[in-house]
């Protein structure tokens, strides 16, 4: 007597037969040896055509600094914008790479005041490397906020401006304020004479005019690394 299993795992056998030699089945395996070499061709191809693309090569980029635990209370001066990394891997990963792709940051929470040299910190994105392991340092100052009040004066220029040449007083203007604070390091607020409110030789001006500052030494020039509060003035007749 032929038992339940037996009769399943034959009824599966004849199954499977007629599934392998239905015509479907047929159109499957009809010329299988041409099909499985144009996949190879095609596979072949697409490898050939991609080389280019999954090369490695070499690139220059120029990433900016992200300065992290500066605080309210301090100031970093003399420190590069941006560092220079020599970057390796595939070319359609590196080619498209922009600044903004790589992070390159600089943690001064434990640093002294005054000049420092201090590594920075690069996290690269995936299929990216350095050519070289070399740490890149960067060289800067730390120090303490300070505030000081200048005293605001305008100043017009010819129709070609050149600092500190060029430079005319206007008459019957003033400036609303006209003392303004100035933020920065003390060496730096040390050498501000005035903050410069320049407009131009004949602003036109009816009301008033609002002009940016400029915080500058005795010979008219700017002076790096200090911040005016408020930034901008009115001129007014």
């Amino acid at each position: 007597m032929v038992s339940t299993s037996d009769s399943l795992l034959e009824e599966i056998g004849r199954n499977t037969v007629r599934r392998l030699f239905s015509p479907r089945s047929w159109r499957v395996w009809h010329h299988f040896p041409q099909k499985i070499g144009a996949l190879v061709v095609a596979v072949l191809l697409w490898f050939a055509a991609t080389t280019d693309r999954r090369a490695n090569i070499t690139r220059n980029l120029e990433v900016p600094i992200e300065v992290i635990g500066l605080g309210n209370d301090r100031i970093l001066t003399d420190l590069p914008k941006t560092i220079k990394l020599e970057l390796q891997g595939a070319r359609a990963r590196v080619e498209t790479l922009e600044g903004k792709d790589v992070a390159a940051s600089l943690d001064v929470t434990d640093l002294k005041d005054g000049f420092f040299t201090h590594p920075v910190k690069i996290t690269l994105p995936d299929g990216v490397v350095r050519s070289s392991n070399q740490v890149v340092t960067v060289n800067g100052s730390l120090n303490q906020l300070a505030r000081d009040r200048v005293t605001v004066r305008i100043a017009a220029l010819e129709p070609t401006p050149a600092l500190p040449g060029g430079v005319l007083e206007p008459k019957f203007l003033r400036a609303i304020p006209d003392e303004v604070t100035m933020v920065g390091s003390q060496e730096a607020l040390d050498r501000v004479t005035y903050a410069l409110a320049l407009i131009p030789k004949n602003p036109g001006i009816g009301r008033s005019l609002e002009v940016r500052l400029l915080a500058v030494d005795a010979q008219g020039r700017v002076v790096d690394g200090v911040r005016l509060e408020p930034a901008k003035v009115k001129v007014v007749r």
